[in-house]
This record gives C-alpha cells, structure tokens and sequence, in this order.
C-alpha cells in the first residue's frame, strides 16, 4: 500500500543569511526520497523565515497538525527543522500518536519513535537544539546589552531628531526642532490630533497620528534607551518628559468652547467605583458619580469645582506631608527586612528543572507536569513581582521639594491650562466618599 505522506519544511531568516539555509533544496530532497520509497506526497506545509521556537508561530505546521488523520507519515530533512523545544517536541509525539501518523528527519536514522530507544534519541536531539537555541539567543541578548551600554546603535532606525555618526546616535538639529516643538504643543493644547495639526502645518509634513504618539512616548528624546540612562544626548528635559506622560495617561482633551475642568479624569467614587463627570451649568462645573446614572450607585452627592479647589490647595502641604511620610516609613521598613525572595527564587527554579528531568524520562504524564509546572510559574512570577517591589528605590527629593515651597502662592500665578496641568502630574487620582471624605494618591 502506498502512504500518504506531507513534507513539511521551515528555514528561518537568521538562518537564510548566515548558512544559506534552503526551503528550495529541503523541498528537492524530501520530494526525491519519497519518490525513491514510493510514497505519495499529497501536501507540502512549508514556514519560511519562522524559527523554531515555538509550534504557535509556525502557521503551516499547525495547518499541518489539523490534518494529520488523512496522512500516514510526515517527512522533514532534520529533527531541529521541526522542533527546537523540549516541550512542543512531545507533545507532536503525544498529537501524531492519537492521528495514527509517523513523522520522520530523512538525514537522521535513529529518528523511529516507536521505539524506546528511538524516542530517548529524540529528545536527547530534541533538548541539544534547544541548548543551543537558548544558548544563542543569551549570546545574541549579551552582545546587544554590550552594545546598549556603550551607546552604540542596534539598528538603522533611529527617531526624527537624531541620526547616526560613527555607530552613535547623535542631535540632528535639523530635524530635532520637529521634536521639540510636538512636546511643546501638546503641553500647551493637551490634544495629540491638535498637535499633530499644527506640526504639519508649521513644519510642512505628512506625520500620522500613530508617528506622533510614538515621538511623544519615545525614551529616546530624554537620551534612555532600554537600562541605560545615558545612552544618547537628550532633545527633551526630564521634566518636560514625564509631564507629557502624565497628561497622555490620562489622555486628557481639552473641551469645546475653551472650557477647561480642573480635575476630570482624576475623580473615583468611593461607593461605586466609577469615574465622576464633569457638567457645566450656569457659570459652574460640577462633578457627579457617573454610575448614579446608570444605576450602579446610591452616591448621590455633587462636588463643586470652586470648592474642591479651594479644598485641596488648603490642605495640599498637609496631604503631601502625610503621603511623604507613609513612604518614608515604607522605605524603612524594607531596609531592615532582610529579603527571602532570593532563596525562594532559586528553590523555585530547581524544581523547575527537575519537573523537566521527570517527564523527559518519562516519569510523569503530560496532565501532571503542566499543572505543576503552572503552578510553579505562578509562584515565580509572585516572588519576581515581589522582588522588584523591594528592590525599587523612590526617589522623594521631588516631593520634599515641593513641600518647602510656597504652593499657593505658585498656583495663583497659573493660567488655568497650568492649573490643570498640575493637579494631573500632582496626582494619579482621588477617591471621593464625600466632600468631607476623600483619599488622595499621589504620582510616584
């Protein structure tokens, strides 16, 4: 009986370039060795420029997975075109057995599955592509990190403002006013489409709204690329930089008729959850629970822009004296516990890799080692969550700062765009139980 048999093959890019690496000569080869074995090769599912890291992002392959019932052998040149992961590798064992399907790496004779030895030879194979897979791509990943901290560019592209000279990236004056003025814009208008607006009309440019947002969230331009801080000289001041940021996140518009409320975006209800919105009624702005509308919430209660403001400029010092304390008291405690994070870290990661060790010799089932490896990742992901929390430093000079200073003299001297301005990058948001009642949270 003649089988039924699909060629599958797979090249990825890096691989096109530096080995010369064929889907062409894959193809000849397989199609000839079928020919010599009198088989019939009913489809060819072939991933170009696609590594082998993982099944999910090589379409044809699952193309391939989804029809194996109708085929009787799948043939590939090598068993590293086909799988570079330990753990997809068995689980196409686990797919082909349940399909009654074959597959076999043609160039490689101890590649029989069904047999004991077969299989330990396979994942033997299996776990040194992956070796060297990971291995290569730590190398790869420590020659970029070299690269970032000597400030030596990784690419041709670069953003508007800046261009190469001698492998660094350095201030093109010419274009970097573009720059400059998009950050001052939006500052002034709080509107990404108003500035997009105006910057091709001063500038005479064709710049997509997508090419704006990018410019003004690029690190770059205060002269941060990945961890290091000084990896390219700076268009754009710090400060400038982290207001535009604040005003973004918040995605502050200004509104029509050149009214500007003070603390939209910045209001929660206490009782509900909600945001609170904003209405303008008789030369006043209220704020009221937006799921009182709805239905979500028994608040009832409206908060007056004027007396809000007058609220939080009288008690600003104190509020912010308070929440530089809590900190302070936070940072304290963290230096005198000593962290267990990094035991458990490692403790953590051996079990990992003995759960590996355990079902590559076959010790437990597929079922079993997903749900404790799930669950040992969750624990990971926990204490590597916990231990970036300890292991950050706040920086509070900032607020100091502001606390010696004469707050409400500065404020009155604002324009109200200014005003805005500044209760946005003072503050993430306020939870409102009533006028009375309020918990304010600071940026940090």
């Amino acid at each position: 009986m003649i089988k039924k048999v699909a060629i599958y093959c797979r090249v990825s890019t890096e691989e096109q370039v530096k080995f010369g690496v064929s889907i062409e000569a894959q193809k000849e080869r397989l199609k000839a060795y079928a020919k010599e074995n009198r088989m019939e090769v009913v489809n060819e599912y072939i991933d170009e420029g696609i590594s082998a890291s993982t099944i999910h992002k090589r379409p044809a392959l699952v193309r391939m997975l989804d029809n194996l019932k109708t085929l009787d052998l799948v043939i590939f040149t090598k068993l590293d075109r086909f799988s570079r992961n330990v753990l997809d590798a068995n689980n196409l064992i686990k797919t082909f057995d349940e399909a009654n399907c074959a597959f076999k790496a043609i160039d490689e004779e101890d590649s029989d599955i069904s047999t004991a030895d077969g299989r330990f030879m396979f994942n033997l194979k299996v776990n040194l592509a992956e070796r060297e897979r990971l291995k290569t791509s730590e190398r790869i990943k420590t020659a970029f990190d070299y690269k970032v901290n000597q400030g030596t560019v990784l690419t041709n592209s670069f953003p508007l403002g800046y261009k190469v000279v001698e492998k660094r990236l350095v201030i093109d004056e010419e274009t970097a006013d573009i720059a400059r003025t998009a950050f001052k814009l939006f500052l002034e208008n709080h509107s990404k489409r108003k500035t997009l607006f105006e910057i091709n009309k001063i500038f005479n440019l064709s710049m997509k709204y997508t090419s704006l947002n990018l410019l003004l969230k690029n690190k770059l331009y205060i002269g941060e690329y990945r961890n290091n801080k000084d990896y390219c000289p700076a268009i754009i001041d710090i400060k400038t930089f982290n207001h535009t940021q604040a005003l973004i996140g918040k995605n502050v518009k200004l509104p029509p008729s050149g009214r500007i409320y003070l603390f939209s975006s910045l209001l929660k209800c206490g009782v509900c959850g909600c945001n609170y919105t904003v209405n303008h009624s008789k030369g006043y702005s209220i704020y009221r629970c937006c799921g009182k509308r709805e239905g979500k919430c028994s608040e009832s209660k409206c908060i007056s822009e004027i007396k809000l403001e007058k609220y939080l400029i009288k008690n600003f010092k104190l509020l912010l004296h308070d929440f530089v304390l809590k900190i302070e008291e936070e940072q304290s405690r963290a230096k005198t516990k000593t962290p267990s994070y990094l035991k458990e870290e490692q403790a953590i990661e051996k079990k990992l890799t003995r759960l590996k060790d355990l079902y590559l010799n076959e010790l437990i089932q597929i079922n079993d080692y997903k749900k404790e490896y799930n669950k040992l990742t969750l624990e990971l992901d926990k204490i590597r969550k916990s231990k970036a929390n300890q292991e950050q430093i706040k920086n509070i000079t900032q607020l100091k700062e502001l606390l010696n200073s004469n707050i409400e003299n500065m404020y009155n001297g604002l324009s109200k765009e200014k005003k805005k301005e500044f209760w946005l990058t003072a503050f993430d948001y306020i939870v409102v139980y009533s006028f009375a009642e309020m918990n304010v949270f600071f940026k940090y």
